[in-house]
């Protein structure tokens, strides 16, 4: 859910020009504000299931600023502002994430795993805006959300091949959001999961899967907060922003990643993505 309304948050502070020729809905912002997560989902619950592209590994590692980057020449050819809005959404996603994870890894206890913090996260966020995660259901205030849409394919497949060395098929994504909406029908809730997620739990730990982490909860850790603003450490730095400041970092950085793509796509200027990403002169843009 901090995804999502993070993206909401990004796509309020557009350029009006922009804004105007985008087409969207809470269902579509949700789709695919949280989109970059969508291949773990792929062998949820099913432990003989080998995922043979690991994609979500490629989503969080370092080949994903290639990725966007390809993306990006992919839709200066199309030329798609249905694929322009699902392109400042994976750079919002993973933008957010490079802020968040350090910051809930550093403060989170040790008594709570790092997708237990991350779900009090979403729960306080959505929360606060109205929504409840343990009592409303995700799946029917975003009944469309959990689409592939073909034009989502058409922007990423060859972008996979050329940063990730992968020729991902439309049936995986399927399958990832079909999971999906699975997990949000049946296991987010606590009170109605939690006894079968334990005995799941007997034959996933052996993988490195722990589903009782999984359910929203309404107690949080306000340590996560931050809001006395204590001293924590990140490597060898040391920080005391709290999570409103941590997202609002996170928007800036998006906005200026995303002002950039905007500059190469609609001005022919591609100094700006060049500096951000590091992409050097003899690669053609």
């Amino acid at each position: 859910m901090i995804h999502y309304y993070f993206f909401k948050n990004v796509i309020t502070n557009l350029d009006n020009e922009i804004l105007e020729k985008l087409e969207f809905d809470d269902n579509l912002v949700f789709n695919l504000a949280n989109f970059n997560n969508t291949p773990s989902f792929y062998s949820l619950f099913h432990i003989t299931r080998n995922d043979k592209y690991k994609i979500q590994n490629y989503f969080d590692g370092m080949e994903f600023n290639s990725f966007i980057v390809e993306c990006m020449i992919n839709l200066q050819k199309n030329n798609n502002y249905k694929q322009l809005l699902f392109l400042y959404a994976m750079v919002a996603h993973r933008t957010l994430n490079d802020y968040l994870y350090p910051y809930v890894n550093a403060l989170k206890s040790s008594d709570y795993s790092f997708t237990t913090a991350i779900n009090m996260l979403d729960f306080y966020d959505a929360k606060r805006n109205g929504f409840d995660v343990t009592k409303d259901s995700i799946v029917k205030e975003f009944h469309d959300s959990f689409v592939y849409y073909d034009y989502m394919d058409e922007l990423i497949r060859y972008p996979m091949v050329k940063a990730f060395k992968l020729m991902s098929s439309e049936s995986y994504f399927k399958r990832c959001y079909r999971k999906k909406k699975t997990f949000y029908k049946k296991y987010a809730k606590v009170k109605y999961r939690m006894v079968l997620l334990k005995l799941w739990s007997l034959f996933f730990r052996k993988h490195g899967i722990i589903p009782t982490d999984f359910p929203y909860r309404k107690k949080i850790d306000t340590k996560l907060l931050n809001v006395k603003k204590d001293h924590y450490k990140i490597g060898e730095r040391e920080y005391c922003d709290s999570l409103d400041e941590i997202l609002k970092n996170a928007l800036k950085d998006s906005l200026t990643i995303i002002s950039a793509i905007n500059s190469y796509l609609f001005d022919n200027n591609d100094q700006k993505i060049r500096k951000i990403y590091n992409i050097p002169e003899e690669k053609k843009l």
